[in-house]
């Protein structure tokens, strides 16, 4: 799962294409979009694998 968290002094992220919570299957490399619920749920039972600094990029 790849999963935006906004920086602390930037609380309110802007929601788009480039933030969208995804799900990607390591085996079939299909992507697809969660929704809320769904994000919530799968943070109760996953753990954080890595993270990165990144920005979207700006149309």
């Amino acid at each position: 799962m790849v999963l935006v968290l906004p920086e602390a002094d930037q609380p309110n992220t802007p929601r788009g294409d480039c933030t969208a919570p995804l799900l990607i299957d390591s085996l079939s490399g299909k992507v697809r979009v969660l929704g809320a619920a769904e994000v919530q749920a799968r943070l109760r039972t996953m753990q954080l694998a890595g993270a990165t600094r990144s920005a979207c990029p700006r149309r």
